[in-house]
């Protein structure tokens, strides 16, 4: 009965998301805590946002996050990525399941990045979606994206995404097309350790921009916050990072749901 009360309290929440199977969403810490954005800095799960961060990873990385939506452990989010690079070739693996007894989602990513010019990246993934809502039957499909980064000056970058570019589409009862998600961010760095980014996303009918800042007072230290202007859910996060560990940890706040704890570790390998 509770996941029946669950199910209806959290669909306002959730039905973009379920729409959309969830390949919208936005993974890792700090891009929750700046809004839910996507564009703003490589957070260890490119593979599933935007592919041309990888173009930046120089290590061996394994990353692992879990999110529990407004202290709902039946609704958790776990996630695990492994980055490296063949040749100069840096790609990202990723594994992440997403649901409760109504729905469960799991997403197998991949996803490689090169650098075209001295401030152009390109990337490109593809995932396998595997998916099962309430009364439905199993469905799965793939669905690809590329992902682009353009250095202006040493100061502003334009970064942007495509996702089902392929037109994916899932066989549930009738054939259900999902949509199309474009997403266009500016960064500007105004001083070496402060910056902001402004990002506006657009997936069919449902419009999300994101206004974010991050402060560095050290090496080891990033403070970041931000808020998505259109449902109003604001969040902060901390990054800290030590010799070969990284922890970032953030939370964002719905003014009619409530908090939603984020926490990424992430191995540097040597």
């Amino acid at each position: 009965m509770k996941y029946v009360v669950f199910y209806i309290l959290f669909w306002p929440c959730f039905a973009p998301c379920l729409h959309a199977q969830v390949y919208s969403k936005s993974y890792g810490a700090l891009n929750n805590a700046m809004g839910g954005a996507t564009l703003f800095e490589p957070s260890g799960f490119e593979s599933v946002s935007n592919p041309a961060f990888l173009s930046f990873s120089k290590k061996k990385v394994l990353s692992i996050s879990q999110e529990l939506p407004y202290f709902q452990k039946d609704l958790a989010i776990s996630a695990i990525t492994f980055t490296h690079s063949i040749k100069q070739l840096p790609y990202s693996i990723a594994f992440i399941q997403t649901g409760n007894p109504y729905f469960l989602q799991h997403i197998l990513a991949f996803a490689c990045s090169q650098k075209l010019a001295k401030q152009l990246y390109l990337g490109v993934k593809l995932n396998y979606l595997h998916t099962q809502q309430f009364q439905n039957k199993t469905a799965h499909t793939l669905i690809g994206g590329i992902g682009v980064i353009l250095g202006i000056n040493g100061q502003i970058s334009i970064h942007s995404s495509l996702t089902n570019f392929n037109g994916a589409a899932f066989p549930i009862k009738t054939e259900q097309h999902l949509p199309l998600q474009l997403a266009i961010g500016i960064n500007y760095k105004i001083q070496d350790q402060l910056k902001w980014m402004l990002e506006f996303n657009q997936l069919e009918k449902i419009q999300k921009n994101c206004l974010g800042i991050s402060y560095e007072p050290n090496k080891k230290i990033k403070l970041v916050a931000g808020v998505d202007l259109n449902s109003q859910q604001a969040g902060f996060g901390m990054s800290y990072k030590a010799k070969s560990i990284n922890l970032n940890i953030a939370m964002a706040n719905h003014k009619t749901l409530g908090l939603w704890p984020i926490c990424d570790l992430q191995y540097l390998f040597k």
